[in-house]
């Protein structure tokens, strides 16, 4: 692949067009064109595919469908007082769809399978279709022991084998959906046969319905066979809890004796008891203690005169008369008479007795305080008694009352239990499904399934659009160009013209198309690019054009002719010089009987006046080959070729050269330099890219400037009626 750059990508030709910039738009007309050229294609593909699908289809089993409807009911009826054994649904999303799934459980499919038989369902179970090509295959791969043949199954396992095979059937045949927001759920079976599918659809609601109160009343009979087997033990710890608080009574009593309340009253009293002996000892504690600090500070004899006793107050009295009478003595006599010492012997007799007095009374106080305390302790000690004892009543009276509590909880749970097993009973006949059904099943009329109009629609519409997708691959995936923006974006040189298609054969019919009618709209594109072309060349001197292209077979030729005879027709004098020696056949398409021609001149056979021929018909003249000539190739030099334009140029206004292909030899690369303007054609959805642009890098690098290009071959039902609408001017 050629991927170097064209110099005129780089600046070289720096020229841009108009609208180059759009090339990344959608043109609608383009692609209704391009659409309506492939038309046959798209109806081709249109017609299989709808064709093909109706066929496929109709060799399908058609299968019918019948729908069965239930409804969650929210609603609950109310005929016992108790609570309920079994809660009611508290209908939501997630519960209405769990129920949908508990339909399609294996569980539900299996009873159905039971309700309705074997028989019925023979059309559904595989092993009663005819062997596919995959058991054949295993029974010729056993035959030949490529494969163990499988252990025969007891009569229980074939059968629990049938039901899982009939239970996977239906459920891939069973269709469980909720209607939109509602409560009500619909249960879609599809086989082959519309009676089996109206009972299929029938039986699942209606073992759904029966499951949901079969269960309900085997979970209130579960309840009441509980409550009766608990209300044996209730009735057994009961017997136990009384006969404990029985038994408890008795031994309290015979331990005892007595009550709680007696013994509070004893110990009330004795509590005053102790309060008193409290204060008796507290006031003859408070005697003894302030005699003795008495006797302590003021001495015992002091203690006699302050305490308080008939005997203390009779010493104490004869104590003072004594010592009043010693004091009589004393005026006159001095302690020496005897009569004193009588005296204070007597009064020392009577002190000795009080101080004994004295220390009677304290020891008397000691006493009581003694006896005091041991009242107190007393005391005390038969509180504590009192109090163990008490505490021991109240402990077996707790015990009483916890026994008495058991007894209570027990009757009560047991009554209530007893309630309880009433209700569940009662409940026990009134249970009822948490669901109805809503709408019975009937017989379909019509398969559901295949429907092969709608198929065949559905196939022609993909046929049409794998037709469309073809035709927009090739029409926009192209390695051709298609538009001249796209050429233009691509190579950065203007379209000149683009000249449409014809139903020529040859060159020649072209030629006679444009000078008999001349008026034409292939006429008019070569006027355009006649105009295109010598409005780029200076006036005053003579013109050299070279049309060239980048392989062979894209009208090069057709158009060099017919722009040398639109030039001619301007009165310019014009020579048309065909160059490619190793392919010429103008002469031999247009009949000329030619003596000499371009080769011979080359091999100097003649002068340049007789290689060139003139044809009366025609309103230029001709320097070709008669014929096919590569011998004399590299004679053709750059100098030789100096020659022949120099010598032409005394001769001729205009010298239009049809050059070989730039890719297929190198003669177009010297050729461009030897001329004033350079025409490349290029051929409508023929020529790759990659060619236009190889070509245009080699006359790039050759510093050859191409004046513009020639879209060549356009369709003109695609392409050219866009802008000019079919415009031509009648004669």
């Amino acid at each position: 692949m050629y991927n170097r750059k064209p110099p005129f990508e780089d600046g070289f030709f720096p020229m841009k067009r108009i609208g180059s910039d759009d090339r990344d738009m959608v043109d609608l007309k383009q692609l209704a064109r391009m659409i309506w050229r492939r038309r046959n294609l798209i109806i081709l593909s249109t017609l299989l595919f709808g064709v093909l699908a109706y066929v496929l289809v109709s060799q399908i089993t058609p299968t019918y469908s019948a729908q069965s409807k239930v409804m969650l009911d929210p609603r609950k009826s109310q005929v016992t007082i108790g609570e309920d054994v079994i809660s009611e649904l508290d209908i939501n999303d997630q519960l209405v769809l769990s129920e949908a799934a508990v339909i399609k459980s294996n569980l539900l499919i299996e009873e159905v399978i039971t309700e309705i038989g074997f028989d019925a369902l023979a059309i559904l179970d595989p092993a009663n279709a005819s062997p596919g090509l995959k058991d054949r295959v295993k029974a010729v791969a056993r035959g030949i022991g490529l494969m163990k043949t499988p252990e025969p199954l007891t009569p229980e396992q074939a059968l629990r084998a049938r039901i899982e095979t009939l239970v996977f059937v239906i459920r891939e045949n069973l269709s469980v959906r909720r209607e939109g927001k509602s409560f009500v759920i619909g249960i879609t079976a599809k086989t082959p046969s519309p009676q089996l599918s109206a009972l299929l659809a029938q039986t699942i609601a209606e073992k759904y319905i029966e499951q949901q109160l079969e269960n309900r009343q085997n979970v209130a009979k579960q309840a009441t066979a509980w409550i009766e087997e608990r209300l044996k033990i209730l009735r057994a710890e009961l017997e136990a809890a009384q006969a404990a608080g029985v038994e408890s009574r008795m031994k309290n009593l015979a331990a005892d004796g007595t009550s709680l309340q007696a013994i509070s009253q004893q110990l009330f009293e004795l509590t005053t008891k102790l309060s008193e002996a409290q204060g008796d000892r507290t006031i003859a504690e408070a005697s003894l203690n302030q005699l003795e600090v008495i006797v302590a500070e003021q001495g015992i004899r002091k203690a006699g005169t302050l305490l308080t006793s008939p005997q203390l107050e009779v010493l104490n009295a004869e104590r003072v008369k004594l010592t009043i009478e010693d004091g009589v003595w004393a005026r006159n006599y001095d302690a020496e008479h005897p009569s004193r010492k009588r005296l204070r012997s007597q009064i020392d007799v009577i002190e000795a007795e009080m101080i004994a007095e004295v220390e009677k009374i304290i020891e008397q106080k000691k006493g009581e305080v003694q006896l005091a305390q041991a009242r107190e302790r007393s005391i005390q000690s038969n509180m504590e008694q009192m109090q163990q004892r008490m505490i021991a009543i109240s402990t077996n009276e707790l015990d009483q009352e916890e026994l008495q509590r058991k007894v209570n909880s027990a009757r009560l749970a047991y009554e209530q239990l007893l309630n309880r097993l009433t209700e569940t009973r009662s409940q026990e006949q009134l249970q009822k499904a948490d669901a109805r059904i809503i709408e019975q099943a009937t017989v379909p009329g019509s398969p559901s399934a295949p429907k092969p109009k709608l198929i065949a629609v559905l196939g022609a519409m993909l046929g049409m659009a794998v037709g469309l997708g073809t035709t927009f691959y090739l029409g926009l995936v192209s390695k051709a160009y298609r538009s001249e923006d796209d050429i233009e974006a691509d190579t950065g040189l203007p379209v000149l013209a683009s000249l449409q298609a014809g139903e020529w054969d040859n060159p020649v019919d072209s030629y006679l198309d444009v000078m008999y009618a001349p008026n034409s709209e292939y006429a008019e594109r070569i006027r355009q690019l006649r105009t295109s072309v010598l409005m780029q060349l200076p006036a005053g001197k003579t013109q050299k054009i070279l049309v060239t292209s980048s392989t062979p077979d894209e009208g090069k030729t057709t158009t060099t002719l017919n722009l040398a005879a639109m030039i001619a027709k301007t009165g310019k004098s014009v020579i048309l010089v065909d160059c490619d020696l190793r392919r010429s056949g103008l002469a031999a398409q247009f009949g000329w009987d030619m003596e000499f021609g371009l080769s011979d001149y080359l091999d100097r056979a003649c002068d340049l006046e007789q290689a060139i021929y003139s044809d009366t018909h025609m309103p230029f003249d001709i320097l070709t080959s008669n014929g096919a000539h590569a011998q004399t190739v590299d004679a053709l030099g750059q100098d030789m070729l100096a020659e022949i334009m120099d010598l032409l140029e005394q001769s001729y206004d205009v010298i239009i050269i049809d050059s070989p292909p730039v890719l297929a030899v190198a003669d177009g690369l010297m050729l461009a330099r030897a001329v004033d303007s350079l025409v490349f054609v290029v051929r409508w959805n023929e020529t790759p890219k990659q060619a236009v642009k190889k070509a245009l890098g080699m006359l790039g690098d050759a510093r050859a400037r191409p004046s513009g290009l020639v879209f060549n071959m356009v369709d003109p039902k695609e392409y050219l009626t866009e802008f000019v609408g079919g415009y031509a001017y009648e004669e």
